[in-house]
Parts: structure tokens; sequence; C-alpha cells
């Protein structure tokens, strides 16, 4: 099996973070900027269930980020900066939709790797198939088709998959309707095919990038480069990710705790998002999820000291 590698940006937030990033954003929801804490299951989740992994990388923003657990001469673990991929113009950035868009800058990153976020927890044996195949990325049938770009919602996340779908039809214009997608879970890339989209665009993915230390509304990500192998034919389609429930779960302040027991229970792959919907609950919440976590999994990892 070809060497298979995760991408996972982590935010750790400290002082020397708050400085920085309120000199371009401001005040914040702290939904948007603050730590709950799972890191370390979000970790021993990938020990345990994906023992066919071949490196995972960590994206902090500097040095002073990374916690004193983690466990640095671990074969499988590589700590990377922010600084070892995402070009000097665009330093400091804070743009989670940037970053995914330079991962093939990463050095020493397999020619197959997939893109996470460090709230995902893989609850369950996942095969390394349901991402890749013979070389090739594996996309669903279950993804959406968009028919009208301008149904999308209006909330920012809408407005970037609406560029990514614009763009697109603006260069696959052969009248077919391409599936689109874009979601909170784990992606698979091939990193000579995000070269080759560089190469192909890269004046128009710039442009779109360019003065965004934050998101902005004219950005794209990189969910736009996975959906386009699908017009150049070079993924395999598969319905075997319907086998592995996979869940966007948001924390707010209705939280039940019985409700996230079940759904370690019954799914696969769970990412258990901290948001504007958590308020006046955070910290009683925040200890309940790490207590119903902490029982899930209980044993340190290979990634921790």
């Amino acid at each position: 099996m070809e060497k298979i590698d995760m991408v996972m940006p982590c935010l750790l937030p400290n002082d020397s973070w708050y400085e920085q990033y309120a000199k371009v954003k401001g005040k914040e929801h702290p939904g948007r900027v603050r730590d709950l804490g799972i890191l370390k299951y979000t970790l021993r989740s990938i020990s345990k269930n994906l023992p066919w992994l071949n490196k995972l990388y960590i994206c902090f923003f500097n040095e002073s980020q990374v916690p004193e657990w983690l466990n640095r001469d671990c074969p499988r673990l590589k700590i990377i900066f922010h600084k070892d991929f995402i070009p000097k113009e665009h330093l400091p950035n804070f743009n989670s939709e940037l970053f995914g868009m330079y991962y093939h800058n990463i050095p020493e990153l397999s020619e197959q790797y997939i893109s996470t976020s460090d709230d995902f927890l893989f609850l369950k044996k996942v095969p390394s198939e349901i991402y890749f195949r013979n070389g090739k990325t594996v996309h669903h049938p279950t993804q959406k088709i968009v028919h009208n770009y301008n149904m999308l919602t209006k909330a920012q996340f809408g407005k970037i998959e609406k560029n990514n779908y614009v763009f697109l039809n603006k260069y696959v214009n052969d009248g077919n309707m391409y599936h689109f997608w874009t979601g909170h879970l784990p992606v698979p890339f091939r990193k000579s095919f995000q070269e080759f989209m560089w190469n192909k665009f890269g004046n128009e993915f710039n442009n779109a990038l360019r003065n965004s230390p934050i998101r902005s509304d004219y950005n794209i990500n990189n969910w736009l480069i996975y959906n386009f192998e699908e017009f150049y034919k070079l993924c395999i389609f598969d319905r075997i990710y319907d086998k592995y429930k996979g869940e966007l779960y948001h924390l707010n302040d209705d939280f039940s705790e019985h409700l996230l027991i079940e759904k370690l229970k019954t799914d696969s792959l769970i990412s258990i998002n901290d948001g504007d919907a958590l308020n006046k609950r955070f910290n009683e919440v925040k200890e309940k999820v790490l207590h119903i976590l902490e029982k899930t999994f209980p044993d340190k990892c290979e990634f921790e000291v």
C-alpha cells in the first residue's frame, strides 16, 4: 500500500497568538478562538483506529503553541509550523481556508494525504480504502450536486462554497453538472494534483487568497482542488463511505450528555465542534465532554509522552 499521511491544523490559543490575532481581527466570538481541550483524544482515536497511517503532521501557529505532553520523538508524528509551508507574504495567518491550499508545500509530505481537523475523532477502525484506492482519491455519491449556487447559504462558509462552485464552472464549461461538496470531514488529496492545479491556476488562486490573514468572503479553499479531480476523471466513486457514518456534532447551551454518548457508540467518525451556539455553559459543557472522552479513550497513545 502506498503511504498515506494526514495533515491537521491545530489551534491552541495563548497570549502570543491572541496578541497577533487581535491586530488583524479585533474582538471575536470566543467560540471561534478558544480551546475545548480534546486534542489528546483526537490523537488517541487516530492512533487506535488508523493503524495504516504513515505520518501525522500537526500544524501549529508557532513553537509556543506545542503542548508539553506531545511526544516529539514519535516516529509517526511530525510537528510543523505555518512558516514551514505558507508563503511568507501571508504570515502571520489565521485563515484555515488558506492553510489547506498550501499543504502541498509541506516538506516530505506523502503523495497521498488526508486533510483533517483537530476536533475530529475516529471512533472505529476505518480502512484506508474509503480515502484512496489504486492511487486515486475516493469520492462519494452521497455528495450533493449544486444546481443553483445562488441557493447556497449567505453565511461566510456558504460564500466560500459559492466561490468554489463559480470557479469550477468557469473553467469546466462542458455542459455537465459536477458534484460539489464541502464539509467538516477528513478529505483525501494527492499532492501532485494539488501542485498541478497551482501550476495551472496559480494566478487565480493567488487573487482569491490575497490579503487574507483571516477568512474572507472572496476566498476559496482546497475543496475546489478536490472537486476538480472529478472533471479530470482522476477519482473513484464508491458508496463505501456510507458504511462509516460521519457526523458534525455542534455543541450548544442545550448540550445533552446522553446524546453525545450515543453518537460515540453508533458513529464511526465525529467532529465535536465548538462555536457560537455555546455561550453560558461553556466551562460546564467542556468538563462533561472531556469526562466522556476520557472514558471513551482512556489509554495514552504513541503521540503522548
